[in-house]
This record gives structure tokens, C-alpha cells and sequence, in this order.
């Protein structure tokens, strides 16, 4: 019994350490859209958002909390030198403003979303 209660200790602490090492190849920041941006077709209302890569993945994804709001996929392109801040790149077109990139906080890279790959979060 107490082999058994041990293997069971070994196996969580491996799934531990595991998505531990998961979390730690993802990118997070918060962003805050001062007016109403449209991700692709979604539309991101105004205020404080969790914005998080997967590299492994390739995809950012937009929080709400906990609740993902907006997926797509994105790619890494060199941006000059590494910066201290924060950047989301965004434009006007037909009077709404669009997102299209961030490059976080300390890296030597941006990221440009896919526009054809967005596609609104599932509210599961």
C-alpha cells in the first residue's frame, strides 16, 4: 500500500514539474485597449486584458480574467534591439482600430497576428 501511495506522489509531482515547464515557454503581459479594438472579426471591448503566447503553439490568446476572449495565430518577426516595453501595434481602418501585434516587454521580437487564422475564443 504504501509503494502504491508513493508512486502516486512520484507521478503528481512529475505532472507538476511538467506543466510547470509548460507555463514557462508561454508569454504573458497586460495590456490595456484605452478604446473598443477589433481582433480580426472579434470585437475587444475597451479595458484591462491578460495577453498570452504559446510558442509551441504559435497562437496569442486574449483574457478576460479567465475567460479567453480571443485566439488566433501569430508569428515572431525580429523587431531592432530588445526594448524595455511593452508594444501592441494597432491601425485605423474605416474608423475602427484593429489589432495586429504586440512585442512584450524585453524581447528582441514582435509578434504579428495571422488574420486569417483569428477566430473568437470558445466560452466554454
Amino acid at each position: 500500500m504504501r509503494s502504491i501511495v508513493n508512486g502516486m506522489l512520484v507521478a503528481l509531482l512529475l505532472a507538476t514539474v511538467t506543466a510547470g515547464t509548460t507555463f514557462a515557454k508561454g508569454k504573458r503581459s497586460t495590456v490595456t485597449f484605452a478604446a473598443d479594438t477589433k481582433v480580426n472579426d472579434v470585437l475587444v471591448k475597451k479595458g484591462t486584458y491578460q495577453v498570452v503566447f504559446n510558442e509551441e503553439a504559435g497562437e496569442l490568446t486574449i483574457l478576460k480574467g479567465r475567460k479567453p476572449i480571443a485566439k488566433t495565430s501569430a508569428q515572431a518577426v525580429d523587431r531592432e534591439g530588445r526594448r524595455r516595453n511593452m508594444e501592441v501595434y494597432t491601425f485605423t481602418e474605416n474608423s475602427e482600430i484593429k489589432f495586429v501585434g504586440i512585442a512584450f516587454e524585453g524581447s528582441n521580437q514582435k509578434l504579428i497576428v495571422n488574420q486569417a487564422g483569428m477566430a473568437a475564443a470558445d466560452s466554454n
